[in-house]
């Protein structure tokens, strides 16, 4: 399995953990989440800052 925490898209306070099988399902998960919990950070993010934070949730992806 694969997890990303939604901490590590600067929402330093939230404790959501996303988890897939794979990096792509786990980003999907945490990009749902993101958008109904958190609208306000990708609704001010230019496409080149989307792409940067998904390269970072990437790197950030544990495997367990």
């Amino acid at each position: 399995m694969k997890y990303v925490y939604c901490r590590d898209t600067g929402m330093r306070t939230c404790n959501f953990v996303a988890e897939g099988k794979s990096v792509e399902e786990a980003e999907r998960v945490l990009l749902d989440h993101v958008q109904l919990r958190h609208p306000g950070l990708i609704d001010t993010m230019t496409f080149e800052e989307e792409e940067k934070l998904l390269e970072h949730v990437e790197a950030m992806a544990e495997v367990k």
